[in-house]
């Protein structure tokens, strides 16, 4: 093995390389591409960014998602028992990524909309922001918006591809 003597070069080569990384506009936006993916992969599939399931839904709320599921349309991956803030596929589909002075903000942008209640009439407060349901889905424990490992080790990809193109 070969005994590498000039390590701090090294070190200060490669930090300087991030830096470069972090204020490449189209490189950031890649990686909030890949979040916002794996966000929306992790979401429809029931589990938060930290591999967890989210928490079962009570008898009470399933019962009522099988009513209001006859009275509108739902999305591909909707399932009465399963837990995964996929209705309609609204909340998970305004999930949104866009990079802001060489930071990635993740958010929910715009409204939801309307859901028809049993008696065809719309839910109150059904069309709500989709931030706010955000929010209100973390205070009750629901982990989903963050970077997971399977978006981070995409992102070391992306900085590997990133070394090799701009190598000097």
């Amino acid at each position: 093995m070969a005994k590498v003597k000039n390590i701090k070069a090294i070190q200060n080569n490669i930090e300087r390389r991030i830096k470069e990384f972090k204020k490449d506009t189209k490189e950031l936006e890649r990686s909030a591409r890949i979040i916002r993916t794996e966000i929306v992969r992790d979401t429809r599939a029931g589990k938060g960014f930290d591999g967890k399931s989210f928490p079962d839904l009570s008898e009470k709320t399933t019962t009522r998602r099988g009513r209001l599921a006859t009275q509108n349309r739902t999305h591909k991956d909707y399932r009465q028992f399963f837990s995964n803030a996929t209705f309609t596929g609204d909340t998970v589909r305004k999930i949104k990524s866009k990079v802001k002075s060489f930071k990635i903000e993740i958010g929910g942008q715009g409204k939801h909309k309307k859901i028809k209640g049993i008696r065809d009439k719309t839910i109150k407060g059904s069309d709500s922001d989709i931030s706010d349901i955000l929010s209100g889905l973390s205070k009750r424990g629901w982990k989903i918006l963050g970077v997971s490992e399977g978006a981070k080790t995409k992102i070391k990809k992306q900085f590997l591809q990133f070394l090799r193109r701009k190598r000097k």
